[in-house]
């Protein structure tokens, strides 16, 4: 009968019943039978010790049990060969194996192991392997074989089953690079860090997601101590707040391309190779944010960035005497309590690959004279009056909005605006205007394709 809770599109049917070998135990059972009629003559014939009829009732109970054990994992086996050969006949298992560990691979991506939180704080997390990449390995021995023989998949889901199964998949990793995912919150104690710490220079993604500072802090430590040689991205979380976290700085690591730090802050490298950095420091109760010059010299280190994302980290106002140019910076969200605090960084940057923009604070603009000098000073930073030149011709501006009438209104004053500050060198218009309303948050997403025309006066 074929397995219908298989997700995917695959028709095999279950054949990974294997443990068909009788044990030691079970083979002293059978033993006991081969004794047993002795052992009743015995007893009929008055040779008998106290104990005898109770150990040779158990004998036989145990037996009984033992031989059905045996007789229904025999039976079982024989189904799982049969199936084994029916899905031997399917197509797709005479493709080639380093197709079908590509199909492993997407399958794998799309169905993860289900985490199953407890009910409780403190309970601990159950998986669900039936609906999953796992069963991947029940289909027939080769299948087993060849997923068994994928340490790249193995490294990068090793965290699949929790924590605690790591050091059991390790071996299936072989060389491959790791992918640290520490995200049992509750799960990490110092014993993981020992089994794990060895494992780091492996690493080629370490995701943190700590419930306590105690969690998060060792973390840190080994971010700040030395380079790890292979990491490319970061990811580091903390949900609960009660209690400051130490400053620190993280390490040079040599390949780090991305960055991602929500309620944690630690200083970016300064080696020039970071691609994305997002930082979330917008709960109320954090005490660690850069300051203004700080900053500065993060993104003045790492001119390559393409994603900058800072929600609440400005708290004070500067402006440098030149633009700090980031040439190959495509998207752009900045959110903050201030919208001084946002335009006076955007006074300090040239942007001209701009693509994508959001630069709303937290809350709703409180006037459209806000919002116009948020606009401004992002225009301006795109299309920098000195150099009269940009990669990218057209930028699209996200806004949020509570309601149709407030896009509306938005969208009159920003076309009006576009309007007087267009120059004879340089034309800003309006080519498509989008408003979506989002059915979770009953909001609407303003969003402005702003084009614009340098015109040579020169002739």
């Amino acid at each position: 009968m074929s397995d219908v809770r298989f997700p995917s599109i695959l028709p095999y049917k279950c054949s990974d019943m294997t443990d068909s070998e009788l044990t030691t135990y079970n083979q002293q059972d059978s033993f006991d039978v081969e004794r047993m009629p002795k052992s009743q003559l015995r007893w009929r014939s008055g040779q008998r010790t106290p104990n005898e009829p109770q150990a040779l009732e158990t004998s036989v109970n145990r037996t009984n049990d033992s031989v059905t054990i045996a007789s229904q994992r025999r039976l079982a086996r024989i189904h799982a060969l049969q199936n084994e050969k029916a899905n031997m006949d399917i197509p797709i298992s005479r493709i080639p194996g380093e197709i079908i560990r590509l199909i492993f691979q997407c399958h794998a991506d799309d169905n993860e192991v289900a985490r199953v939180m407890g009910r409780t704080l403190f309970a601990s997390t159950s998986y669900e392997v039936g609906r999953s990449w796992l069963v991947l390995g029940q289909v027939s021995r080769l299948w087993r074989q060849i997923l068994f023989d994928m340490p790249t998949l193995w490294a990068k889901k090793l965290f699949t089953l929790g924590y605690r199964k790591v050091p059991t998949l390790l071996p299936l990793t072989k060389e491959a690079l790791l992918d640290m995912d520490f995200c049992d919150q509750l799960g990490q104690t110092e014993s993981t860090w020992n089994e794990m710490r060895p494992y780091m220079n492996r690493a080629w993604r370490i995701t943190n997601e700590s419930y306590m500072v105690d969690q998060v802090v060792p973390f840190m430590e080994l971010l700040s101590s030395q380079p790890l040689p292979h990491l490319r991205a970061i990811k580091l979380t903390r949900s609960y707040l009660q209690g400051s976290v130490p400053s620190a700085v993280m390490s040079d690591h040599p390949n780090l391309r991305s960055i991602i730090l929500d309620s944690v802050y630690m200083r970016s490298p300064l080696h020039g190779g970071l691609v994305s950095l997002e930082i979330d420091l917008s709960r109320s109760g954090i005490i660690e944010r850069p300051d203004y010059n700080e900053l500065m010299t993060i993104l003045s280190h790492n001119r390559q960035l393409r994603r900058l994302d800072l929600k609440g980290v400005l708290h004070d106002a500067k402006k440098s005497a030149s633009r700090l140019i980031l040439p190959a910076l495509e998207s752009l969200r900045l959110n903050n309590r201030d919208h001084l605090h946002t335009a006076c960084l955007l006074d300090s940057l040239y942007m001209p690959s701009l693509r994508t923009a959001t630069v709303h604070p937290e809350h709703a603009l409180s006037s459209r004279r806000d919002s116009l000098v948020v606009h401004r000073s992002l225009l301006d930073a795109w299309t920098d009056e000195n150099t009269m030149s940009a990669s990218s011709s057209s930028l699209v501006v996200e806004r949020v909005f509570g309601s149709e009438g407030m896009c509306n209104i938005h969208d009159v004053a920003l076309r009006g605006f576009l309007a007087e500050i267009s120059t004879p060198t340089k034309q800003f218009s309006i080519a498509e205007y989008v408003e979506e309303p989002n059915p979770t948050w009953s909001r609407y997403v303003g969003r402005h394709t702003i084009r614009w025309q340098h015109t040579d006066m020169s002739d």
